[in-house]
C-alpha cells in the first residue's frame, strides 16, 4: 500500500519536471475519468480551468487553450455535465510519446 502511493507520486513528480502542458493536463484527465455508458470515459462534473492549471503547474489560459486544442484534435468533447474522453487510447499514446527523447521515435 505504502510502495504504490510512492510509485504514484514519483509518477506525478516525473511527469511535472519532464513533460510539457499538454501531456500533463492529459494525464491529470485521465485520472480523474471514470467509465462513460456511450464508451470512453468521463470527467465529471467538469472541474473549473483554474483548479485544473493549479494541479498540473501551470495557468488558467493555457489549460483553456491546450483543452480547445485537444477539442479540436477529437480528444475532448465538451458535454454537459463533463468532458468526454471518446479513445483514451490515443490520449495515453500521447502521453508515452512524450516521454520518449526528440529523434528517438
Amino acid at each position: 500500500l505504502l510502495a504504490g502511493l510512492v510509485r504514484e507520486k514519483d509518477a506525478r513528480l516525473l511527469e511535472l519536471t519532464v513533460l510539457p502542458v499538454r501531456p500533463r493536463l492529459i494525464c491529470l484527465l485521465l485520472r480523474m475519468a471514470r467509465p462513460h455508458v456511450s464508451g470512453g470515459l468521463v470527467v465529471s462534473p467538469p472541474r473549473p480551468h483554474h483548479e485544473l492549471a493549479a494541479r498540473v503547474g501551470t495557468g488558467r489560459e493555457v489549460v483553456s487553450r491546450t483543452l480547445s486544442a485537444l477539442q479540436r484534435d477529437g480528444l475532448v468533447v465538451a458535454e454537459r455535465g463533463g468532458l468526454l474522453l471518446p479513445v483514451p487510447r490515443k490520449l495515453r499514446a500521447e502521453v508515452e510519446a512524450s516521454y520518449r527523447p526528440a529523434g528517438s521515435g
